[in-house]
């Protein structure tokens, strides 16, 4: 583990706030009613900022001037360069880096969501999957405070299955509201892997739609593109739980099919932010 900061924020009483990345909206209320309650010169919080919530709670630690053990899975990925300087330089904030790997995956979250569990005299949960990995590293302990019952939630996943790598429109949902990750792992020369997101928020959506569909009416003025089509395949779930994901057929030869197909999603997604 490498490490940043102030360390003495360590001796303190931690409490650990974690949050699925899958959450309902009265979650992101839950969590502005706990910040409030934060005072500067008693509270001292550990935090991944790996989900939505997570992160809008980083960023609000921060700008509010609570004392922050930031811990991440990844190594080299500072972001909010300007808060974190600030945070810094305050003497309110210590980021540790768990791994050595150049991005975060599901095991390395959980072993660092279990570092920070083990370390906090409290945990707070935003919210957390039934089944979930927050619910199984926290199975058993009596320190825990559940911010928002749990309920069963619709899957707000969807896919396209392609060759050469999978890509995912996942709904997640930040302080801010709701917004697309749109991810895609690819293989890398060097024989590991890479993944590429892009995060689309309410605001920008009918743009995107406006994207595919121009992209759309390009591909079929030039006659389509002739892309084999590739076979369904079962691929391993990048979420928290094991419930089923949407699907979107692979690439057809069929240019109609295409837009039907990109139709069909985009129709899906916006139904999603209408809620």
């Amino acid at each position: 583990m490498t490490h940043t900061g102030n360390e003495k924020l360590l001796e303190r009483e931690l409490t650990a706030f974690l949050c699925s990345r899958r959450c309902p909206d009265e979650a992101v209320a839950a969590v502005e009613n706990w910040l409030n309650t934060l005072d500067p010169e008693k509270d001292c919080i550990v935090c991944g900022g790996h989900s939505g919530i997570e992160k809008r709670v980083v960023v609000q630690l921060m700008e509010r001037g609570i004392p922050l053990v930031w811990m991440v899975a990844e190594a080299g990925n500072m972001k909010w360069q300007n808060l974190t300087d600030t945070a810094l330089q305050a003497g309110k904030l210590l980021i540790v880096s768990t791994s050595e790997e150049a991005q975060t995956t599901s095991a390395l979250a959980s072993e660092r969501n279990s570092r920070m569990i083990s370390m906090a005299k409290s945990i707070v949960i935003a919210y957390m999957d039934k089944g979930g990995m927050i619910e199984k590293l926290v199975e058993g302990l009596d320190n825990v405070r559940l911010l928002t019952k749990q309920t069963s939630m619709k899957n707000e996943c969807f896919c396209i299955r392609r060759d050469g790598g999978n890509i995912y429109f996942d709904i997640e949902r930040g302080m801010s509201g709701k917004y697309i990750k749109i991810s895609q792992t690819r293989k890398s020369r060097d024989g590991g892997s890479r993944k590429e997101c892009v995060f689309v928020n309410a605001s920008e959506l009918n743009m995107l739609k406006k994207a595919v569909d121009w992209a759309l009416a390009q591909t079929q003025t030039d006659g389509g593109a002739k892309e084999k089509p590739q076979p369904q395949r079962t691929a391993e779930r990048r979420q928290e739980n094991d419930a089923p994901m949407d699907e979107i057929t692979a690439p057809s030869d069929d240019v109609a099919a295409q837009k039907e197909s990109s139709e069909g999603l985009m129709g899906k997604i916006m139904s999603v932010f209408k809620k």
